[in-house]
């Protein structure tokens, strides 16, 4: 609880340096004020469409935010930590000095869809079922083994098919 408290107060101030109230950053960046609420006073780890939306809302890199949330290489994801709401876990938490940030991703049977962009690249393999993703006016449907690459600040989005969920490892990219 005490990392997310810090990432929580550093967005807060943040937000606070730019005159900005909570509501008016939940519009900018379309995240639930819920969420944002949750996230400043410490209570939830947003995940990775969130974190991104905030921190573009607020004309910062994701790691603005995170970099001083320091832990010691190597850095290790265990498969028995839980996903967070939107089906995101972050995989390299703790790492201040990192190039890019991988994520673990479960997108849910009913196939719900939210297009996106964001600076950098996007990496993404398909672990287990079937994933569409639509990338500016191209559909690629995938299974698991197959990746794409891509630039983010495209328009895209991708989801499960078939009815059934699908997992997926994602890896953003931001160059310096």
């Amino acid at each position: 609880m005490a990392e997310e408290s810090k990432l929580g107060g550093r967005i807060k101030a943040y937000r606070e340096n730019l005159g900005m109230t909570v509501e008016e950053l939940g519009l900018k960046s379309q995240v639930d004020v819920r969420t944002i609420v949750r996230l400043e006073n410490g209570t939830l780890m947003p995940g990775m469409g969130a974190m991104f939306r905030i921190a573009k809302a607020m004309g910062q890199r994701l790691g603005t935010f995170m970099d001083d949330q320091y832990a010691e290489d190597p850095i290790i994801s265990r498969a028995e930590e839980p996903v967070d709401e939107e089906g995101v876990k972050m995989m390299a938490h703790g790492k201040p000095d990192r190039n890019m940030d991988p994520y673990w991703i479960v997108l849910d049977e009913k196939g719900t869809v939210r297009s996106m962009t964001f600076e950098g690249e996007f990496f993404m393999v398909v672990i287990d079922g079937e994933v569409e993703l639509n990338y500016g006016d191209k559909t690629e449907h995938l299974k698991a083994g197959d990746s794409a690459y891509f630039n983010a600040v495209v328009k895209h989005n991708y989801h499960a098919t078939g009815g059934r969920k699908a997992t997926l490892v994602g890896v953003h990219y931001m160059p310096i």
